[in-house]
């Protein structure tokens, strides 16, 4: 049986806060200290501030394999990718 780890698919993390009342005070305090860590290069990570923990892995999931979402997810695959076709097994 797969067995796949992840947070629960009805979960919005950016509803969602880890540090208040949950991490000791030193902790905390070094979380605070080193400030902003910037953009990340995630394919998907700033959905997960938006939506839905399940709705943003599916995201993740047609950007990285959009042959496979166009057919089975072509409305979402228009809301990601419009009309533009994106380029599949090009790198660099």
């Amino acid at each position: 049986m797969p067995f796949f780890q992840s947070i629960s698919q009805s979960v919005r993390v950016g509803d969602v806060s880890l540090y208040e009342g949950e991490l000791p005070k030193e902790i905390a305090e070094m979380v605070n200290a080193r400030g902003s860590l910037g953009p990340t290069d995630s394919v998907n990570f700033s959905e997960y501030g938006k939506t839905e923990s399940g709705v943003a892995q599916l995201i993740g999931r047609i950007k990285s394999h959009p042959d496979v979402g166009k057919r089975h997810y072509p409305a979402r695959y228009r809301e990601i990718f419009g009309d533009a076709e994106p380029a599949i097994g090009v790198y660099g």
